[in-house]
């Protein structure tokens, strides 16, 4: 899962647009926007409809923060080069 928090108001621009959804998240102070990264049913397969783009800041500054929860141990691997 992706967790994406807006930190401040943005004047005009900055969104979160997912294309194959049709869809933008404008930023707002306190709002927070989370999706799937991969598919329910296969959840080593990355799940198109969850690309995203941010948008351009017209006026204002943006400011966010991400988290990501993983299903299993993704360390190990990395620790150890494999990823």
């Amino acid at each position: 899962m992706t967790v994406f928090m807006y930190l401040n108001d943005v004047e005009d621009g900055g969104g979160t647009h997912f294309g194959r959804l049709n869809l933008t998240v404008q930023p707002k102070k306190g709002k927070v926007v989370i999706w799937p990264s991969v598919l329910d049913e296969d959840p080593v397969e990355w799940d198109e409809r969850t690309h995203h783009e941010a948008l351009a800041v017209n006026s204002g500054i943006k400011y966010g923060a991400n988290a990501w929860i993983h299903l299993r141990d993704f360390k190990t691997m990395s620790d150890k080069g494999c990823v």
